[in-house]
């Protein structure tokens, strides 16, 4: 745990950042916390920040780092961001604001009857049907939450890693030595 000291720092402090930002967004207009655009910037910092985490993990590293290593530590920052956030919204939804996630699933359902046409019929009552019958927190929702969570903090630091690994040269030359 201690050699991943920068990233776990850098994913507690954006994941805290972060739930302050969705607090004052909800205190100005709770309308604002389900703004798709305002969703969008957040997850692109959370992405600015995996990245910085990943970087500042190699400078502590000697300036070189592998890609498994590289991911590793991203990986490690992204499931503290994201996990942290999902089990917040789990908790805001169900003890701050249990309006937000019946509009989430309004929206949700709104969505369905717009595809209507490309899914069918059978589908899209099928589908409707699911997500009315949802609970915020049923076990099996928080679980494919946080597997997601994993997932895609796994996709993020594992793309990111192809940037932020920096082979040392030296290292050539000792192979073949």
């Amino acid at each position: 745990m201690n050699s991943f000291k920068t990233p776990i720092r850098f994913g507690l402090i954006f994941a805290a950042v972060s739930i302050v930002i969705d607090l004052i967004l909800y205190l100005i207009n709770p309308a604002m916390m389900q703004n798709t655009m305002i969703r969008t910037l957040v997850f692109i910092a959370s992405l600015a920040i995996i990245s910085m985490a990943g970087m500042r993990y190699r400078d502590e590293m000697g300036g070189f780092i592998k890609w498994k290593s590289a991911m590793t530590s991203m990986f490690v920052c992204g499931m503290i961001i994201f996990i942290t956030q999902t089990l917040f919204l789990l908790f805001f939804n169900e003890f701050i604001d249990s309006s937000a996630f019946e509009s989430e699933k309004e929206q949700a359902i709104q969505l369905i009857e717009k595809m209507r046409g490309m899914v069918g019929d059978e589908a899209s009552d099928t589908q409707i049907e699911m997500i009315t019958n949802q609970k915020n927190l049923d076990f099996s929702r928080i679980l494919n939450l946080i597997f997601g969570s994993i997932l895609i903090s796994f996709l993020i630091a594992a793309i990111a890693a192809l940037f932020i690994k920096r082979d040392n040269p030296q290292d050539r030359f000792e192979k073949y030595a």
